[in-house]
């Protein structure tokens, strides 16, 4: 009978331990039930979890194993008794013993006649931690946030990603940021390149690695990496649990934790953002990598928005380059003219030269006078096929220090013998000197050569006896600008015209190809400047060329 009578209690004690622990998977938090005496009678398994330990191997044990501060417990759960609930703040430092990270929050329960004790753990250093990711993840997207206009515009790319670098170092702490492009050797061979680097002080640089050059991540150990990146995934942990075909070259650059992410332009897998701690182990929250996820995708919008702008400027200068030498074509005419007269000249200088050396009576202020116009009219010739040389070569985009009203004259000389054919007078207006400009000279040439030879264009369909002149005169704008006005007396520019004249392909000549204007409207923004028509201009057309001087800082 006492057998039946112990097994019935343990039965029942099994089936109290039960209950307990299925109401204590219902808190959100770590919990488990201690007795009067101290005995744990119940947990969850998010305690367990917490601790580490079964619960089975909890239940029965005395509250001071999961916490030291409940050692004197007969104290504690008498106070608990008298205020039915009570608080411990964790102890991290000082001479206390009871040193613990975990807040306890502990209830007075009485089921069924019984008074048990409910405790709820919280380990604040979790919440320290995931506050210093939230921290660390405002910081990256803060810097993200000052950058992003600059570095997508700006066109000094390597200063640009320098400063990025150095930015997301100091505002992640991390010892190193770098970036690795990824490129093919050949059509199976996908090698990846460090190009960009920024250290913490005291960090050991590993831009001049060469290991760190054309690697090639499959054979070098690094499978998992192509795999996890190449899916839009990241790689971040401690190198210590990484595999051992990883961790060579990484320990090699004291690389004690590592954060890496993918970058893409478009759909196309680009390159990898990496972040190294050298200094100690470092874990990598789900805020914070999401933020450097943001910063990767950042730089893979500038880099994709760096090779539109460069394959745009790529047409561009392709476009205006073929528009040059049609221009010449049209103009070759006038153009055979004008290198003709001095031809001619040399000729008839080495014909008189001839007759005064061959004359009875040698006249060498003759002979000299002939021999000196000959070289003249060389020179003269040699200057005519410099200038139309220049004005049709291509590639050459190279920004220079400019003198404008040197360039303007430059280039009424080149559409000179153009329009004397066509009895059209342009008048150089340029005076005084004008601020430092920073172009391509041959682009903003080609500007003015289409602005004056669409004015000579337009006045020949001037009646007769109207006036046929081109005025180009320039003139500070403003302090940061300088402006060049070109003036024709043809018949105007419809208003109805101007809202589509710089538009492509538009042209109000039959057999124009409407790419002149646009050309050059595109050239002068490129160059930060403007070109802009005055449809209500009292007589014939006037342009205005802008163009953004030096301030003093660039001077320097």
């Amino acid at each position: 009978m006492t057998d039946l009578t112990d097994r019935h209690a343990e039965v029942n004690a099994q089936e109290a331990t039960e209950s307990l622990c299925a109401i204590l998977e219902m808190c959100e938090c770590p919990a488990f039930c201690v007795d009067a005496d101290g005995r744990i009678v119940g947990a969850n398994l998010k305690v367990s979890e917490e601790l580490g330990r079964e619960r089975e191997k909890l239940l029965g044990r005395h509250a001071r194993n999961i916490d030291p501060r409940l050692a004197d417990w007969p104290r504690f759960f008498a106070e608990l008794q008298a205020s039915s609930h009570m608080h411990l703040e964790p102890v991290f430092e000082g001479t206390d013993p009871r040193v613990s990270s975990r807040a306890i929050h502990a209830r007075l329960w009485q089921p069924d006649g019984r008074v048990l004790a409910v405790l709820a753990l919280k380990d604040v250093r979790n919440d320290q931690s995931r506050q210093a990711a939230m921290e660390s993840r405002d910081a990256i997207l803060q810097t993200v946030s000052r950058a992003a206009t600059r570095y997508l515009a700006d066109e000094d790319w390597d200063d640009s990603c320098n400063q990025l670098l150095k930015d997301l170092g100091e505002s992640t702490g991390v010892s190193r940021v770098y970036i690795f492009e990824a490129h093919f050797e050949d059509e199976n061979r996908l090698l990846f390149s460090q190009r960009y680097e920024w250290v913490a002080p005291g960090i050991t640089p590993e831009i001049d690695n060469p290991e760190l050059q054309n690697l090639n991540m499959q054979e070098a150990g690094y499978g998992r990496w192509l795999d996890l990146l190449s899916r839009g995934q990241l790689v971040a942990g401690q190198v210590r649990d990484f595999p051992a075909s990883e961790r060579e070259l990484l320990q090699s650059q004291s690389i004690v934790s590592i954060a890496v992410v993918p970058i893409f332009t478009g759909n196309k897998w680009w390159g990898m953002m990496g972040f190294d701690e050298c200094t100690g182990p470092r874990e990598w929250g789900v805020a914070e990598t999401e933020a450097l996820r943001t910063v990767a995708g950042l730089f893979g919008l500038a880099t994709e928005r760096r090779e539109v702008a460069r394959l745009a400027r790529v047409k561009r200068d392709t476009m205006a380059h073929e528009a040059r030498l049609v221009a010449m074509g049209e103009m070759a005419s006038g153009v055979a003219h004008e290198i003709n007269q001095p031809l001619s000249a040399i000729s008839n200088y080495c014909e008189s030269g001839l007759a005064a050396l061959h004359a009875e009576n040698l006249n060498t202020e003759l002979f000299e006078r002939a021999l000196r116009g000959a070289a003249a009219q060389a020179h003269r010739a040699g200057e005519i096929i410099r200038r139309l040389r220049e004005f049709v070569r291509k590639g050459d985009t190279t920004r220079s220090l400019v003198d404008l009203n040197e360039l303007v004259s430059e280039t009424i000389e080149l559409v000179d013998f153009d329009a004397r054919a066509r009895n059209v007078v342009i008048v150089n207006e340029c005076q005084g000197e004008l601020p430092q400009v920073n172009v391509c000279r041959i682009q903003i040439q080609q500007v003015l050569f289409n602005l004056l030879r669409n004015g000579m264009e337009a006045i020949e369909e001037n009646e007769e006896g109207r006036e046929r002149r081109i005025a180009v005169s320039s003139q500070p704008s403003n302090s940061a600008l300088v402006q060049i006005d070109i003036v024709d007396s043809g018949p105007g520019i419809d208003p109805r015209q101007a809202a589509w004249i710089f538009e492509p392909f538009e042209s109000s000549k039959p057999e124009g190809m409407g790419l002149g204007l646009s050309i050059s409207r595109s050239i002068m923004e490129a160059h930060g400047g403007a070109l802009d028509a005055d449809p209500s201009h009292e007589r014939g057309a006037r342009f205005r060329i802008t163009i953004p001087c030096l301030v003093d800082d660039e001077l320097h």
